[in-house]
């Protein structure tokens, strides 16, 4: 900072247009800031917030700038208004002088600074995120495995559901013992005795991150490169013989394409049904002009908005308050609105016996009257307490791989586990540590070490 307050010192002196644009610059970036860190927490993930804000949809911005933008994002704008007009009142009367040297001075001290904070914004702009050169690397990998020839499975099923979830809290569930009945099918299901519930930790509280580690081989320690060599689940059951399908009411994607659309473009058939700002239920409608009869073996992934903010536009016709008055009714409300689609899906396919039935979310979400959200640096539980619920049609002895060791899961092996239970492997490459990361890869932390939010 001592270094910016010379920068802008010598371009006051110099030439006023410079001054003002970076001063600008400067406030802007302040303004930024300081409503993360009211929001969020620690104003450390300006560029990681950055890459999620271009790879939104505008509906999904939209909903953010209704929830989030408070009084004191506005009185904080107020306020810079007034001192950068106070600075130019006091500023007009300097006459700059034009000198070669501190032009000199200037660009270096700016070559200085520009990968630094708060300057390094600027290099986001002139640099490709990792993880859009993941994304092309892996465009290269999935052209390459395209015409593979097709394994021999040992699977038991002609049918798989599998619903990826949105923000869900499994302690908002009362499948996962919640006080209020927020899951009245999942509980009803939760009576067969081929239904299995799991305990699992989300490995990030990023949408974008978690997702990939879910479907594919990237994991917490190898994110980049695991994502960038590894096909994805949906390659893997196109492989063991199943048509595979990919229907999703979040938005295709942002500003730019995004890791999920890479593994959602892996299926046979991908549909996207909405903006982000429809509520989930439309499935059903896309259901019903669908013949769910089988020709072939099936796999379904529905990619869900979930418990997605704002929680009041995620339901309509099925909910559990009709005029919840709270965030947290208004989020018991989503969980209960998913709650119901998942019973709708599973009706939709019941004259196919030997199913297999899945539901897990991306991350959790703190719920609290005076906090709301995911994505908060420092990072609280909540935001990685996800359920992980599987319901077979068949006898499974797999299902019960969990039974003698009641270690807590991490979601990075979600795919290995369901690879396991499918048949499309034999081996049990399942992880339990501990470690996640929270908003990028590199921010990793412990989850035993993190605290709930209330």
């Amino acid at each position: 900072m001592i270094f910016v307050t010379i920068f802008l010192f010598l371009l006051a002196l110099t030439n006023r247009i410079l001054f003002f644009t970076f001063l600008v610059f400067f406030a802007f970036i302040s303004i930024v800031r300081v409503h993360l860190y009211l929001h969020w927490g620690d104003a450390i993930g300006l560029i990681p917030r950055l890459n999620v804000f271009l790879q939104s949809p505008k509906s999904e911005t939209k909903e953010y700038l209704a929830t989030y933008i408070s009084l004191g994002d506005y009185l904080f704008v107020f306020t810079t208004i007034v001192l950068i007009f106070l600075v130019f009142k006091i500023l007009i009367k300097i006459k700059p002088k034009h000198s070669l040297k501190s032009y000199v001075i200037i660009v270096i001290l700016f070559a200085v600074l520009q990968n630094q904070k708060p300057l390094n914004f600027i290099t986001y702009y002139f640099i490709s995120s990792q993880i859009s050169e993941a994304i092309s690397k892996r465009k290269e990998l999935l052209l390459k495995k395209k015409y593979l020839k097709a394994t021999q499975c040992e699977n038991i099923y002609d049918t798989i559901l599998i619903i990826q979830g949105e923000s869900a809290n499994k302690h908002h569930m009362s499948v996962y013992d919640y006080s209020i009945d927020t899951t009245p099918f999942l509980n009803t299901l939760s009576h067969s005795s081929n239904f299995y519930k799991y305990d699992i930790i989300a490995p990030s509280n990023q949408t974008r991150y978690s997702v990939p580690m879910m479907f594919t081989d990237a994991d917490v320690h190898s994110w980049y490169e695991k994502y960038s060599n590894s096909v994805s689940l949906i390659t893997k059951l196109k492989r063991c013989g199943f048509q595979t399908h990919w229907i999703s009411t979040q938005a295709k994607t942002g500003r730019h394409e995004d890791a999920i659309t890479s593994i959602a473009q892996e299926a046979d058939d991908v549909v996207f049904l909405g903006n982000g700002a429809l509520q989930d239920e439309i499935i059903l409608q896309h259901l019903q002009n669908r013949d769910t009869k089988l020709t072939t073996k099936q796999a379904y992934i529905f990619h869900i908005s979930g418990s997605h903010f704002r929680y009041s536009s995620r339901y309509k016709d099925h909910k559990l308050y009709n005029n919840a008055n709270t965030i947290v009714q208004e989020y018991d409300n989503s969980i209960f609105s998913t709650d119901f689609l998942l019973g709708e899906i599973l009706k939709s396919f019941s004259k196919n016996k030997q199913t297999l039935f899945v539901y897990f979310s991306d991350h959790g979400e703190v719920v609290s009257p005076d906090k709301a959200g995911h994505g908060y640096y420092p990072s609280y539980k909540d935001e990685f307490n996800i359920p992980f619920i599987m319901y077979s049609g068949v006898v499974n002895p797999r299902l019960k791989f969990n039974e003698n060791n009641q270690k807590r899961l991490n979601g990075e092996s979600i795919n290995h586990i369901l690879e396991y239970v499918i048949g499309i492997t034999q081996d049990k490459n399942f992880s339990y540590s501990d470690t996640i990361f929270s908003l990028t890869p590199k921010n990793k932390i412990d989850y035993k070490e993190l605290k709930n939010y209330n």
